[in-house]
């Protein structure tokens, strides 16, 4: 899924395409036509509405911005949360790309730092269109080629216009919110996705609990300045009630625009828009949001929104695209963590150690599951 800025507007008889991160406006099924997205900006990628200015920065074209605002009643409010005004709606819809169907295997991968770099290597090797191209970072080039982060940046955007030109992103003109269920085994949770506000760490409509990389942030902010996309939305958990749930089930009731199974996860996607999604905004109200997982893409979103100053409340940097998934269907999966320690010890003297400032109790864990298929053919290739 990628995601559209709102429109800008425009004035005079001059109309540009708008731009998508990454690239112009109008996916087409079928495969694009010539031309159709020439990439802006002196081949820097760019998000709609934005153009080139000095260094890495840009500034808004003009016109007025048209939004797409969400009313009505406030949603759940998080206990204790605080007590100081906010926005009515913390979601709101956004017009959006959808892959193919037929593409739906080529392009899409698991999490970037699910695969090892050289996992991700044979991957995209193998697959020209895989999206692993797009997300490539430091790790995935030559040692002698990782501190040229220009060459790095301009490869995943020519890679981006790849997929464009492909033709394998289906276009939704009208601002919508996208339901998105995964299941694996006997676990499904559906999440809705769409956009939330780029907010401050001290902000408390979305709460983060994790610090940052600053490094990596750095890359992250790069990328979605001058790539025009981020790797994958942000992942949100909420406090869910009946109500909400309900108007998700009467959405899913309709026909899915996208099913696809990868690495073992059957994925789901419907299209909601107009009254449905209106309905699933109010519904959502102001609740509080929690970061799941995402605290370094939230962070660029941040950093990039500060570089650019945008004034305007319906900027495209001031929205970022998230799935929002209720907490009541949150599967949280063990993830290990290799303890090392610099003196060289053994892992019964590091326990040892442990032991001496904290009370250390043995676990019995549960088997290791098998890596994704695609992980495992590339490991074994």
């Amino acid at each position: 899924m990628r995601e559209r800025g709102p429109d800008t507007g425009g004035s005079g008889d001059h109309h540009d395409p708008p731009l998508r991160p990454g690239g112009r406006a109008g996916g087409c099924p079928g495969g694009a036509q010539e031309g159709r997205y020439k990439r802006p900006d002196n081949g820097q990628q760019g998000l709609r509405g934005l153009e080139r200015g000095d260094g890495h920065h840009r500034r808004i074209r003009g016109g007025d911005l048209r939004r797409h605002p969400g009313s009505g009643s406030p949603g759940q409010r998080d206990p204790g949360s605080d007590p100081g005004p906010r926005p009515v709606n913390v979601l709101r819809g956004f017009p959006g790309l959808v892959i193919d169907t037929e593409w739906a295997d080529r392009v899409t991968t698991g999490p970037y730092d699910a695969y090892t770099p050289k996992q991700r290597a044979a991957l995209a090797e193998a697959n020209p269109y895989s999206f692993l191209h797009v997300t490539r970072s430091q790790e995935d080039v030559a040692a002698d080629q990782r501190d040229d982060i220009d060459g790095l940046l301009t490869g995943c955007a020519a890679a981006m216009q790849r997929i464009y030109d492909a033709g394998a992103y289906v276009e939704h003109e009208e601002p919508s919110l996208f339901l998105y269920r995964m299941e694996v085994g006997d676990h499904s949770q559906t999440g809705i996705l769409g956009v939330v506000p780029v907010t401050n760490s001290d902000d408390r409509r979305i709460l983060r609990h994790e610090s940052v990389r600053p490094g990596r942030a750095d890359l992250l902010t790069r990328h979605l300045l001058e790539v025009g996309m981020s790797s994958s939305p942000i992942s949100l958990t909420y406090r869910t009630d009946e109500a909400l749930d309900s108007v998700i089930a009467s959405c899913t009731a309709d026909q899915p625009i996208l099913k696809s199974t990868s690495e073992g996860v059957d994925q789901t996607v419907w299209a909601v828009a107009g009254e449905d999604a209106d309905a699933l905004i109010n519904a959502m109200g102001d609740r509080t949001l929690y970061v799941t997982d995402g605290h370094h893409r939230l962070a660029a979103a941040e950093e990039a929104r500060n570089q650019v100053a945008p004034t305007h409340p319906d900027h495209p940097l001031q929205w970022t695209e998230a799935v929002l998934f209720p907490d009541a269907e949150m599967l949280v999966l063990p993830f290990h963590r290799r303890v090392g320690d610099r003196a060289g010890r053994s892992s019964e003297a590091i326990i040892e150690a442990l032991t001496e400032c904290g009370h250390l109790q043995p676990r019995q864990m549960p088997r290791t599951p098998d890596p994704p298929d695609r992980a495992r053919s590339a490991s074994t290739s």
